[in-house]
């Protein structure tokens, strides 16, 4: 199975990709994604998805309407409408039309990017289609969907794609919503040449010889933890965008957001390293001039735990049995599920949640005896 993820990393890092080869690009990955999303799922499985994505769009539509029909809209509740609401933490009509106001703004930034180009935006308006990407997936699943999907439809004819967009958000697979998100993004507005300022991989070497292959190499590792961190740090608390979303949101919500970023890819999953690096020093006999090293380790993880109240959700070796509904809470890597199959799994990055908040899933592959 490919890794998606890294194949729209290397789609995002490309540069000199015409319109026209973006929008072919595009369509290529919606075709290629649905054929397997049919050809992997059995036909029940599909037609859940389609209940969804119909209960989806009448629930979108009913923000235009009264706050009786909302009321009757729950009255006649089904799983998909409970587990739509859920994930958006829609309580009320007001609740409703506040979310149905953001996702047509979402929608209309877009087509103004297809129709007019970036510069029709606000740094401000376009930031916010940017920081969606990061949308935990039980929020991400109703809102990217709804965005796309009006997108699509007030797009313009010359909008190749449009119509393929729609008949994929209908059997669209939870795990392929923000990948798919972030290939329209690309398409409408790839990043330009150049390459964004890197950091420094520069490390202050170890001046006392270290006799432990080992401990020197988890020496180097840790360094470059530390800076990584660091510079992570200075990214989430120095940057307008995250001072703008502290001040708007909620701060659980936002401390989970830090969290979610902190171990994301492209901060390069802090925490599963950390947790690994903390693993690996229970087992070593640490040289008394790198006890430092070893003790900021050991406290940024009981800081996590501790201050920040989050815990693994699995633990890293620990072999798991999952069905292939299942799977949409992993990242899972392996073959493909049959129509009822149980797989074993073993687990590789053990996954975070804060309470009852997964805000990292684990990443699992398949095993074998």
């Amino acid at each position: 199975m490919r890794d998606r993820d890294q194949e729209i990393t290397n789609f995002e890092n490309e540069k000199g990709v015409s319109a026209s080869g973006r929008m072919e690009r595009l369509t290529t990955y919606i075709t290629n994604e649905m054929t397997q999303r049919k050809k992997t799922f059995s036909p029940s499985k599909i037609t859940r998805s389609k209940e969804y994505f119909a209960v989806l769009k009448k629930l979108y539509e009913c923000a235009g309407k009264t706050e009786a029909d909302f009321n009757n809209m729950k009255a006649n509740t089904s799983d998909s409408l409970d587990d739509i609401l859920d994930g958006l933490n829609i309580n009320s009509f007001e609740d409703l039309t506040n979310w149905a106001s953001k996702v047509k703004r979402d929608s209309d930034n877009l087509v103004s990017i297809h129709t007019k180009g970036k510069s029709s935006l606000t740094r401000n308006e376009f930031m916010i289609l940017v920081r969606l990407k990061e949308m935990k997936e039980k929020k991400a699943k109703p809102y990217l969907m709804t965005v796309m999907t009006l997108f699509a439809q007030d797009s313009s004819n010359d909008f190749q794609a449009k119509n393929l967009i729609l008949e994929f958000l209908e059997i669209i697979h939870p795990n392929d919503i923000s990948r798919l998100y972030r290939m329209l993004l690309l398409t409408l507005s790839p990043k330009k040449g150049g390459s964004e300022d890197s950091e420094s991989e520069s490390q202050t070497k170890a001046k006392t010889a270290v006799e432990d292959t080992n401990t020197a190499k988890l020496l180097d590792q840790i360094e470059d933890l530390k800076t990584e961190l660091e510079s992570t740090y200075i990214r989430l608390n120095s940057s307008e965008e995250n001072i703008e979303r502290l001040q708007q949101e909620g701060a659980e919500t936002a401390l989970i957001e830090v969290l979610t970023q902190i171990n994301s890819r492209q901060a390069g999953m802090l925490l599963d390293q950390f947790s690994k690096s903390e693993e690996k020093l229970r087992g070593l006999t640490v040289p008394a001039e790198l006890s430092s090293i070893s003790m900021c380790v050991r406290m940024f993880m009981k800081t996590m735990r501790e201050m920040f109240g989050i815990s693994e959700v699995h633990k890293i070796g620990e072999v798991i049995t999952i069905t292939l509904e299942q799977s949409e809470q992993y990242d899972y890597t392996g073959s493909d599920f049959n129509d009822g199959e149980v797989k074993k799994v073993q687990v590789i990055s053990p996954g975070w949640k804060r309470g009852d908040e997964i805000f990292s899933v684990p990443h699992v592959i398949e095993y074998s005896d």
